[in-house]
């Protein structure tokens, strides 16, 4: 079966017969990057993860004074582009080493307050 024709188990195997959601399609070309160097501009990183594929979306993360907080979310338009770039995970990009996951699909996951719950629901609504 195709990658898209079939939903994730638990720890992220697919479990067959079932097909995904749009939503969880999407999931599946959404990869996660850590330990970026803040030198790193947006446009880089466009440039540098687009040899993988088309990109849908990027958010770069930045810090509360507006600089970058060494993390980005990456949108592919294809779950084969993605699965290109989690092969970086734990390389060299532009002097730091980096981490590449996929976004984890779980709502919610991790937030303990109110507070944070309600910035979770915004981010899930932006992306």
């Amino acid at each position: 079966k195709k990658a898209d024709e079939v939903s994730k188990g638990a720890e992220g195997a697919p479990r067959e017969g079932q097909p995904l959601s749009e939503r969880n399609k999407k999931k599946a070309n959404e990869v996660w990057l850590g330990g970026l160097p803040w030198s790193v501009s947006q446009e880089d990183l466009r440039k540098d993860f687009e040899k993988f594929g088309a990109i849908d979306r990027l958010h770069f993360g930045l810090n509360e004074v507006g600089k970058p907080a060494g993390h980005a979310h990456l949108r592919f338009q294809d779950s084969e582009s993605a699965a290109k770039a989690l092969q970086l995970d734990g390389t060299e990009y532009k002097g730091r080493s980096i981490k590449v996951k996929r976004r984890s699909p779980r709502r919610g996951a991790g937030v303990r307050n109110r507070e944070s719950r309600k910035h979770q629901e915004q981010w899930d609504q932006w992306w």
